[in-house]
C-alpha cells in the first residue's frame, strides 16, 4: 500500500516554557524521507459485516530504522478504519505535507458508533443523507439510525400502502421514493 502524503522527519521543536506536558515531542514524516513502506496484517479473512463486526486496530508509523506504517487488524473493516485514521494524520500546506508519528490501538467500547437522522420531523433531501453516509465512514460510525416516518408525517413511498406517502407527507416534494 503506498501512501499519498509524502514524509520527511520535522526536528522537534522546543517548548521548556509550557511545562512538563509540552516535553512529549511532536514528530512527523515529510517529503525528504518518504513512508517506504506500509504493512497490513489481517487476523480474519471474514468479510461479512455488521454493527458486532470487530473493527479494532494497532496502528503504528515510525522513523526508525527508516519510515514504515504497521496495521495490524483483526477483520478488514478494521484495516479500512486504521487506514482511515493514517489519511486524517496527514497535514497538508500549499508548501509541504507530513505525517504524525504514532502509535494508535483503536478498540470501540460499545459494538457500534452510531449517528441517529431525523427526517419524519425535519425533510432533507436524499443527496444530503448521502453526504451524511459519506462523513459517517470518514469519523469511523457504522450505524445509521434514520427516523424516517411519526405519527405526524409518512414521507416514504410505499408499494404496498401508496395513500400513507399522499396523505402522511408534509408536501408532495417532500417524499422519499424507491427510485
Amino acid at each position: 500500500v503506498q501512501h499519498s502524503c509524502p514524509s520527511k522527519v520535522s526536528p522537534p521543536k522546543s517548548n521548556a516554557a509550557a511545562g512538563p506536558e509540552a516535553s512529549t515531542q511532536r514528530r512527523r514524516l515529510g517529503a525528504d524521507r518518504p513512508l517506504q513502506l506500509c504493512t497490513i496484517t489481517l487476523e480474519s479473512g471474514d468479510e461479512s459485516l455488521s454493527h458486532t463486526t470487530d473493527t479494532s486496530y494497532d496502528l503504528h508509523i515510525l522513523d526508525q530504522p527508516y519510515p514504515t506504517c504497521s496495521i495490524q487488524a483483526k477483520t478488514m473493516y478494521g484495516a479500512l478504519y486504521a487506514l482511515t485514521t493514517l489519511a486524517q494524520l496527514c497535514d497538508i500546506t500549499e508548501t509541504e505535507s507530513e505525517i504524525n508519528l504514532a502509535k494508535i490501538s483503536d478498540i470501540p467500547r460499545f459494538p457500534f458508533r452510531g449517528l441517529l437522522v431525523d427526517t419524519a420531523r425535519h425533510f432533507l433531501p436524499v443527496d444530503y443523507v448521502k453526504r451524511i453516509i459519506d462523513i459517517m465512514a470518514l469519523h469511523k460510525l457504522n450505524v445509521l439510525h434514520w427516523h424516517i416516518v411519526d405519527s405526524e408525517s409518512f414521507p416514504c413511498q410505499s408499494q404496498t400502502f401508496p395513500n400513507l406517502t399522499a396523505q402522511g407527507a408534509f408536501h408532495p416534494k417532500a417524499v422519499y421514493s424507491t427510485d
